[in-house]
């Protein structure tokens, strides 16, 4: 049933059609009596608007609001009793009605809400059985198609056979799920060598909380064809999004069934296809995890049947995300997020290329993605400029894939062969306690050699023992200030000026509290021997101390 039909109705002889007129041949899929504005969102496509317009007469800004959100829903039409709150009905009602091709229907004042409201519902019963269980058919058509493995590409099948129109698939991140793409759809997806992207910016009008919605909306493309979006939404996740181009011809209450129950299909896959790259994730991590800490044999790592070049050296890097906000929402929202952000890092490290650096593998291990970049068998010398340039490109690919409520920070250990792999990757873990807080950094090992020389020899029980042999006098609370000017003085080179200036104290009262140190100790501080020794308890014991 249309506009049209509803018009010709018996007791509808004395409605009048004051404006929308190009919106007749909209479909009426229900009925709803609306005077609460709070409840437009619960309003769903196709459906007859009943209402006395109390909403509208607020102000033209609320009435122009209103009726683009019910052309966002595809709205079939409205009916209005005018006669309490809109009399005369404004100009800009009928222009705004007109323009959104919105069929305005005056309803007499004698006429009960119930009466339009039973009558058009009743004539939609038997469409409805009908249509309700076309949706079970093609439900089960769809389980089907996902139980034989043919996923994405059957569903747009069965979509675009039965609504007529071009459809896509798209992810959260508005990349293709499908490789298939009519013609139309070309002017807004964005090629690259690995995916197809479908781009948003293409959109003249979406509603503002798109990913939360649960019903279809209309929307408009930048030269003026339109669709219907529906985002994949389960269980407070939205997956992805159903996009129909109204190509052909207009959707029904039998299509938005269909596109409804074809959602929950596209959101099991989705969750399918996570599960199994997290089973792949899994297979790769102990693939590499016996290859970076095991005892394994190139033959024993041989049987985990993963593609890996043996023959050349790699250096292994660790890369850790760090929330620049406190995330609030829920825990499965959280867990999604998570899930979708690994997925990005594995999918942009993928996707990466460098001539130089051919190997790239990646793997999660607990807060941190471990990797390892090989160097190109043909290279016998790369330089640690090359090497960083590469990393630079690398960390920059990564900002770009992933969301922007993250510091990206990269650790990177130096070149081994594959029988030290361990050192590289203990350099880079070791590194990690030099992270400066909030930025995105890349920190090379080779940059932290002093630090890691005397992690590798020297223990921390012989650590604390050197610093307190220098130092005991000044670490008891009362001497505070003396270690923090020891210090000062120290990394300023025994340089008086400046370190009054970064202590903020009087040059006078710098010189008393290094005569009071020197005095504590036993010796004067401006020897080399004196210098050397204390310079290297205070590393100790800002390395060590913590422990």
């Amino acid at each position: 049933m249309d506009i049209t039909d509803f018009l010709k109705l018996p007791f509808a002889k004395s409605f009048t059609l004051l404006a929308g007129e190009h919106g007749t041949h909209h479909q009426i899929t229900g009925v709803n009596i609306l005077d609460n504005p709070k409840a437009s969102d619960w309003l769903s496509p196709g459906e007859l608007i009943v209402t006395s317009g109390y909403f509208f007469s607020e102000s033209p800004e609320a009435l122009e609001r209103f009726l683009t959100h019910f052309h966002r829903l595809n709205i079939a039409g409205i009916c209005i009793k005018p006669q309490i709150y809109l009399t005369p009905l404004p100009k800009a009602l009928i222009e705004c009605c007109n323009e959104l091709a919105i069929p305005l229907i005056e309803i007499p004042y004698g006429i009960a809400f119930s009466k339009i409201l039973n009558t058009v519902m009743n004539l939609l019963s038997n469409e409805s059985n009908e249509a309700n269980q076309m949706a079970l058919d093609f439900s089960s058509d769809l389980l089907e198609a996902g139980l034989k493995g043919d996923g994405f590409t059957e569903v747009q099948h069965k979509l675009e056979t039965l609504l007529g129109n071009p459809l896509i698939i798209t992810n959260q991140d508005w990349n293709l799920l499908v490789e298939h793409v009519d013609e139309a759809f070309l002017p807004y997806i964005q090629k690259n060598p690995h995916q197809m992207h479908f781009q948003k910016e293409a959109f003249d009008t979406l509603p503002p909380n798109l990913a939360y919605l649960k019903h279809p909306s209309s929307f408009a493309l930048s030269n003026q064809q339109t669709g219907t979006i529906l985002p994949v939404f389960f269980n407070d996740i939205t997956y992805g999004y159903l996009i129909v181009l109204q190509k052909n011809r207009d959707l029904n209450r039998k299509d938005y069934l269909a596109l409804e129950h074809a959602s929950i299909t596209v959101a099991l896959e989705i969750v399918h296809r996570t599960e199994k790259e997290r089973i792949q994730n899994k297979v790769l991590r102990d693939f590499y995890r016996e290859l970076l800490f095991g005892h394994s044999s190139i033959e024993d790592l041989s049987a985990f049947n993963i593609e890996f070049n043996y023959e050349i050296p790699y250096t292994v890097f660790i890369v850790a995300l760090d929330s620049i906000n406190e995330d609030t929402t829920n825990l499965v929202q959280q867990k999604y997020a998570e899930e979708r952000t690994i997925r990005q890092v594995f999918a942009a490290a993928k996707f990466f290329q460098d001539p130089i650096f051919t190997e790239l593998h990646l793997f999660k291990q607990g807060g941190y993605f471990i990797g390892l970049v090989g160097h190109a068998k043909q290279q016998t010398k790369i330089s640690p400029t090359m090497e960083q340039q590469f990393f630079e490109a690398f960390q920059a690919y990564l900002l770009k894939n992933v969301p922007p409520s993250f510091y990206l920070n990269i650790y990177v250990g130096t070149k081994q062969a594959i029988d030290s792999l361990t050192q590289s990757y203990r350099e880079a873990k070791r590194i990690i306690d030099y992270q400066k807080p909030a930025q995105s950094k890349i920190y090379f090992a080779q940059n932290f050699y002093f630090e890691l020389f005397l992690r590798q020899h020297i223990q921390t029980d012989d650590a604390m023992s050197y610093v307190k042999h220098y130092l005991a006098p000044l670490l008891i609370p009362k001497n505070q200030d003396l270690l923090e000017t020891l210090t000062a003085y120290l990394d300023n080179h025994l340089n008086l000026a400046t370190t009054s200036r970064d202590l903020f104290i009087h040059r006078n009262t710098l010189l008393y509290r290094i005569t009071k140190i020197e005095k504590i100790l036993g010796y004067p501080l401006d020897t080399s021997q004196a210098t050397l020794s204390l310079q290297l308890a205070l590393h100790f014991l800002r390395e060590y101390g913590k422990e």
